[in-house]
């Protein structure tokens, strides 16, 4: 069976234990009669029938129940069903003053006497109201104070449970926001990482890329993690986290502008332009904040517009590059901003006609999708490079080294003679260099009596010994036929020994293969003579004919 047919086998095998796996799932699901076995969870239930605004007895309140705009104080009335020791009365709350009453006790108080720190900022979190058994069947209310004309307000549910309960209700609500930011962080941390790498390794290669988008998705990930109730079960500080979600928010266009920069170069001084305007109008926003001016969520619609006209001049700009450059990188770019814009769209309108819904989860939709195909490009970008830098180091190698024996071959020595004469000529205190001179003994004879093949199994052996001794303490060079040349650029090397070291490895060599090896050396060392590497050359050269006519009067 050939290779082919084997790997057409295994496909087909991952196949059918995949389908059966899928079989015995369903099969074992759909007819099992065995109790579930995960473990009962508390939950939270309702409460929401039976509550009356304020001068409107009679008339139920619906939920999601939302202020309306020429109602800044509103209050809610009910009576508590049965409730237990350890329970509490749970509602989300968006910026407003909160106060609750338990019969004539006030027994919750959020923003109305308690004043942030600065502003009137109150963040966005989760009131949670204990209440006991002997609370049952006492009348609440609940009073709200909206203090934003342009933002919405209300309650979009009140549950009663645990805060087991609600923690877990959070989390259970939460899994695809929590996959979301895990993704988002996990995969920006990568692209950091990769970054590091490839900086670290001053490659030929623009990979800001890597760092743009890896910053952008760090950020992004803080922004929907701070502008949701997760936040909430990690720091209890609201206003802290209202002011890391709206500076986060503020943030990302930054550093999508930046990745942009990278496709449209041409463009770089107005994108860079527009980067200072948004780090300007951040820098703005905060020092009205913390001026007691206005708070983020009054300014938010200049951040909005902000956000929407710079996605606006990256799309002219990627459709700029795109059809007149021809750049594929920008077309992916630009499907991907158009997918995000879309998504954007639909998260604002729904943001501003329903604020008590989780309307952020279709700019996640659209982000991840964005990111997707930037990851996608950048990484397509990075393998075509590093394929590329492949084979130009391969063709380097190639043309700098000598197939036969793995060794530096003439035109590698050449340019290294060129460089150390311009060194020579800069240098009065010239660096340790020393020439080792090589050359095969008998290698005529051995090509005459048993053909080349067997001259060049000789020429591999005496590389190897050569490499093997003297690789560890300079450049071994093949220089001709059957001459090699070892360059040695420190001071503390015993030559001697160095040749000694060869001749054994020699001995040894000789004892298994059937041609043997014989080489003449010789070698110079510019001490404190400050010899140029040319004299150098000649030097070692004249030594080792020296030690090649002992060789032929047989005296070595």
């Amino acid at each position: 069976m050939n290779k082919n047919n084997v790997k057409t086998v295994i496909r087909l095998l991952t196949c059918l234990s995949g389908i059966l796996l899928i079989i015995m799932l369903l099969n074992v699901i759909n007819t099992s009669e065995l109790p579930d076995v995960r473990p009962q969870v508390e939950e939270c239930r309702l409460f929401q029938d039976g509550w009356q605004l304020d001068g409107k007895e009679g008339e139920a309140v619906p939920f999601p129940f939302k202020i309306k705009n020429e109602e800044g104080y509103i209050s809610l009335r009910n009576q508590l069903p049965q409730v237990r020791d350890g329970e509490n009365i749970i509602f989300s709350n968006g910026y407003q003053k909160v106060r609750v009453y338990i019969g004539q006790e006030c027994v919750y108080e959020y923003g109305f006497d308690t004043k942030p720190p600065v502003g009137s900022m109150l963040g966005y979190i989760s009131c949670q109201i204990p209440v006991s058994a002997k609370d049952s069947g006492k009348d609440i209310s609940i009073e709200l104070e909206r203090p934003y004309k342009n933002l919405s307000g209300g309650i979009a549910s009140v549950r009663i449970g645990t805060a087991g309960a609600y923690v877990t209700e959070v989390i259970y609500s939460n899994v695809g926001k929590i996959g979301c930011i895990l993704f988002l962080l996990l995969v920006g941390i990568v692209l950091l990482i990769v970054y590091a790498g490839l900086y670290s390794k001053k490659l030929n290669y623009n990979f800001d890329s890597f760092l743009y988008l890896g910053l952008f998705m760090v950020i992004s990930s803080v922004w929907i993690w701070s502008d949701s109730e997760l936040s909430q079960l990690m720091i209890g500080n609201s206003v802290a986290l209202c002011i890391l979600s709206f500076i986060s928010f503020m943030a990302m266009p930054v550093y999508m502008l930046s990745f942009v920069k990278n496709i449209c170069s041409n463009k770089g001084k107005y994108i860079e332009l527009i980067q200072m305007i948004l780090w300007i109008n951040m820098i703005v926003q905060s020092l009205v904040y913390l001026g007691n001016i206005a708070d983020f969520p009054q300014m938010l619609i200049v951040t909005h517009m902000m956000m929407f006209l710079v996605i606006i001049i990256m799309v002219a700009f990627l459709l700029y590059e795109a059809v007149k450059m021809n750049s594929r990188k920008a077309k992916g770019m630009l499907y991907a901003i158009l997918g995000l814009t879309v998504f954007s769209i639909i998260a604002l309108i729904r943001f501003y006609t329903n604020p008590m819904e989780d309307n952020s989860k279709f700019f996640r939709y659209g982000l991840i999708v964005f990111l997707i195909i930037l990851i996608y490009l950048n990484y397509e970008e990075l393998f075509l490079y590093l394929k590329e830098k492949t084979q130009f180091e391969l063709y380097e190698k190639m043309a700098y080294s000598d197939m036969m024996t793995q060794t530096l071959n003439r035109i590698s020595f050449d340019e290294f003679m060129e460089q150390q004469k311009e060194k020579d000529k800069n240098q009065e205190h010239k660096a340790p260099l020393a020439f080792v001179m090589l050359d095969l003994n008998n290698l005529k004879q051995t090509n005459d009596l048993y053909g080349h093949k067997s001259g060049d199994e000789v020429i591999k052996g005496a590389a190897e010994c050569i490499k093997q001794e003297y690789g560890g303490a300079g450049d071994v060079y093949r220089i001709g036929g059957d001459e090699f040349l070892v360059v040695i650029h420190k001071d503390d090397v015993d030559l001697d020994e160095l040749d000694q070291a060869l001749k054994e490895r020699i001995r040894k060599y000789n004892k298994v293969h059937c041609r043997d090896i014989s080489i003449a050396s010789g070698s110079a060392v510019r001490g404190t003579g400050n010899k140029d590497a040319e004299t150098l050359f000649r030097e070692a050269d004249k030594q080792m004919y020296v030690d090649k006519q002992k060789y032929k009067c047989g005296l070595s």
